[in-house]
């Protein structure tokens, strides 16, 4: 049996716990660049944050070790932008370009524009999950842009983003291109906004006195001023330091502050402001020069007394039918005068058919036709009780007597 040294012994261990080293140690990233130029081509470039179109390809170089050699050893990587989900890839693909601690692969830009952060971690294992290194993160690294006005410069770059100016031209270098700068000519110095105008060359004056106008970097702002919240601009408030949630008027004052019209009635409760002086109002600041108190009905009279309506039914004669439709508005009894007249009734107390108030004699149904009344004289009768068989004598009488009249009516209008 051959024996070892000591010194052979020692040489075998050490060489196994390299060879464990460089096998199962965890990698680590001591550096990750972006878009650099790679070392085999004459050294490492800094082009600073990457500005990318959405989905591009971006060159990434790492510096990797974990104290030997790591041809063998990296093998796959982990990149994860943002909040977006990670990315396994397989590194091990690159080996063999005679590269030690740096390698350098390619990874792909997110689609969704915008500015991204990016970390990096290597593996020695084939499926980003064996002996995870420290994790390197690039901060706000990639800048994700489109370029909408196709001049060729992306919008993240261009200082006119929405009108094509492929030369980029400044004249008055104020960051704002000269394709859409609606200020030339901007003092140096002066900050701008996205327009090209700065604040000198610009009027913030909105001409309202409520409002606070200010300039910063070319851009207005024109603020309400209200410091107790009240709803009424400083400039307007006759009341400032209202209490917060108190009701005020137009003034900004809260209500029983102020009477502008001096009627008694405050006016958050003034329902009729101006109200004449010596006028009396109602408890809604309305004196009666300011109110309509016509109802519209005929059959009412309509009065104010303090700026309070009333409207009272007309019917003097209380038959139930108002003044405006009575035709005999004094007389209960009748709603038409008749042929009598109001005040007079129209009753015909013999049933001749002329009214009583149309007949001399109401007591018969003679009617009033100017003869004589006939008596016994005439009649050459007596007519008493008993007498009864000399009634159609009587009746013959009458008869002849108007027939006497009916002769001397005619002899008289001949």
């Amino acid at each position: 049996m051959k024996v070892r040294t000591t010194k052979q012994v020692c040489a075998a261990v050490c060489c196994c716990l390299l060879y464990c080293i460089r096998v199962e140690g965890a990698a680590h990233v001591w550096y990750a660049h972006i878009n650099w130029t790679p070392y085999m081509t004459g050294g490492p470039v800094l082009n600073g944050p990457s500005y990318v179109y959405p989905n591009s390809l971006m060159l990434v170089i790492m510096n990797v070790s974990n104290g030997a050699t790591l041809d063998d050893v990296w093998h796959s990587t982990q990149y994860t932008f943002s909040d977006l989900p990670p990315v396994c890839i397989d590194t091990g693909m690159y080996h063999g370009l005679g590269l030690t601690s740096d390698n350098y692969f390619l990874i792909r830009a997110p689609a969704t524009p915008g500015i991204y952060s990016i970390s990096f971690q290597a593996f020695t294992g084939e499926v980003c999950g064996a002996n995870p290194s420290n994790i390197v993160t690039l901060t706000d690294w990639i800048n994700v842009c489109l370029d909408v006005d196709s001049d060729g410069v992306l919008d993240c770059l261009d200082n006119c983003p929405n009108d094509a100016n492929a030369d980029q031209a400044d004249a008055d270098g104020d960051g704002v291109g000269d394709a859409c700068d609606a200020c030339p000519d901007t003092p140096i110095g002066e900050s701008v906004s996205t327009s090209g105008c700065s604040c000198s060359q610009l009027n913030c004056d909105d001409g309202d006195p409520c409002t606070l106008d200010s300039c910063l970097n070319g851009v207005c702002s024109n603020v309400l001023q209200d410091a107790d919240g009240d709803g009424v601009c400083d400039f307007n408030d006759l009341c400032p330091g209202t209490p917060n949630g108190v009701a005020v008027d137009a003034h900004g004052c809260p209500c029983g502050q102020l009477d502008d019209d001096n009627d008694g009635v405050t006016n958050c409760d003034d329902n009729c402001a101006n109200t004449p002086v010596g006028e009396t109002p109602n408890v809604s600041g309305c004196s009666c020069s300011q109110v309509d108190c016509d109802d519209g009905d005929p059959c009412t009279l309509d009065t104010c007394s303090n700026g309070v309506c009333t409207s009272v039914l007309q019917d003097a004669d209380g038959d139930g039918l108002c003044d405006a439709n009575d035709g005999c508005p004094d007389d209960p009894n009748k709603s038409a005068p008749g042929a009598c007249g109001c005040g007079v009734s129209d009753m015909d107390s013999d049933g001749n058919g002329t009214p009583d108030c149309n007949d001399a004699d109401d007591t018969d149904d003679i009617g009033d036709s100017g003869l004589p009344v006939p008596t016994n004289e005439a009649c050459g009768v007596m007519c008493a009780s008993g007498t009864g068989a000399v009634m159609p004598i009587v009746t013959l009488c009458l008869i002849g007597l108007r027939r006497l009249s009916r002769r001397r009516n005619r002899t008289s209008a001949g």
